[in-house]
């Protein structure tokens, strides 16, 4: 099944792999696309966007976030909701962006169902560049003396 989502002036279709009749019950099919595909981007120009958004993204693009994400945990099911609570992820290039950010929250122990479900609850993480400011603030709360384990909670949670 199939979902639009309207975002700064750009339509989103997105595919709903094996969704429960109750959250794709709004969805419309599109039978031109493969029940396989995750999601298929149709720009239309005009409106807002991120600032590090393209104008247009490529097939390629999002499979390999949509993949990436796949590769962390997230199920069938959770991609769909994570891509339409930060639509922005599938402009990030993978091993520049998402991939160290994945390594860097695995280095800290927060990796498998953990990562997944920290991603579920809270797509903006994905939003954070590592070195600009994941880092930065993991760094200044442990030189302040606040427990690793709080650190990361904090991370995860609030920060």
């Amino acid at each position: 099944m199939h979902a639009g989502l309207r975002q700064g002036g750009r339509s989103w279709l997105l595919l709903c792999p094996r969704a429960p009749p109750a959250r794709c019950a709004s969805l419309t099919p599109h039978p031109a696309r493969q029940a396989s595909e995750y999601l298929f981007y149709q720009g239309h120009g005009g409106g807002e966007q991120a600032e590090d958004a393209p104008e247009s993204l490529t097939r390629a693009q999002v499979v390999a976030a949509v993949t990436w994400l796949r590769s962390v945990g997230l199920s069938a099911e959770q991609v769909p909701a994570v891509i339409t609570a930060h639509p922005t992820l599938l402009a990030y290039d993978v091993p520049t962006r998402l991939a160290p950010l994945g390594e860097y929250l695995g280095s800290l122990g927060v990796s498998g169902d953990r990562l997944a479900t920290a991603l579920v609850q809270r797509p903006s993480l994905l939003g954070l560049s590592v070195d600009k400011n994941m880092k930065l603030m993991v760094d200044y709360l442990l030189s302040t003396g606040t427990e690793k384990d709080k650190v990361i909670e904090y991370l995860l949670t609030t920060l």
